[in-house]
């Protein structure tokens, strides 16, 4: 038996070599698409949340400090049902 591989053996080594080559660099690519997708739900999430508490905490101040037309309305003009109108008589 020669030390020296056959020329068909050397070849289907190589062509292994070069599936396994390739097969590696799928999965890198995978793995680095997978990593951009979590990266970019993340992003998205911690962008999206900024925005809720920032319309949370405009709703909080506006219910603390911007109360005024709730509370110090101006009486109504017109009488209460059931009620009558006193009248002037002079």
């Amino acid at each position: 038996m020669s030390r020296w591989l056959s020329p068909e053996k050397a070849g289907r080594r190589a062509e292994r070599a070069a599936k396994d080559a390739e097969q590696l660099r799928c999965d890198k690519r995978r793995s680095l698409m997978l990593i951009i997708g979590v990266a970019v739900v993340s992003v998205g999430l911690v962008v999206a949340d900024y925005f809720w508490l920032l319309h949370q905490a405009k709703q909080k101040h506006e219910r603390r400090y911007h109360r005024g037309a709730r509370t110090n309305a101006q009486a109504s003009a017109e009488p209460v049902v059931g009620q009558n109108p006193t009248a002037n008589h002079e």
